[in-house]
């Protein structure tokens, strides 16, 4: 499919091929990404200076996953320099587009990513 998508510790990491997509002005979705630290080949993260969500540590907590999961993503997101983006409520539906990368903040997202990249 020319895309490649991890599952590592229990989360969705961006990886070295969506970073290649997106150079390649190709779109790149995901719903409930994790930052992958060596996305980009300069080390930077393809997140980096891009507004984008995820599921929140907020969310984590309230699901009784914040003990299960070794990092807190948002805060990571926004430490590697994401635009990190969420709804006010948890749980809330969300989605987010800049440029040729589409985030969902959940799995109640899916419907709003799909609608975003149906806007490409």
């Amino acid at each position: 499919m020319g895309r490649r998508v991890s599952d590592v510790e229990a989360g969705m990491v961006l990886g070295v091929e969506p970073a290649r997509l997106v150079r390649a002005e190709r779109h790149v979705a995901g719903v409930i990404p994790v930052p992958d630290p060596a996305a980009e080949p300069d080390g930077s993260l393809l997140i980096a200076d891009r507004a984008m969500t995820g599921f929140t540590w907020r969310e984590e907590q309230l699901a009784g996953m914040d003990r299960l999961v070794p990092y807190n993503a948002e805060e990571q997101a926004t430490e590697h320099g994401a635009r990190y983006e969420k709804t006010k409520l948890p749980f809330g539906s969300y989605a987010v587009i800049d440029g040729n990368l589409v985030t969902g903040q959940n799995p109640g997202s899916a419907e709003k990513v799909a609608a975003l990249l149906g806007t490409r």
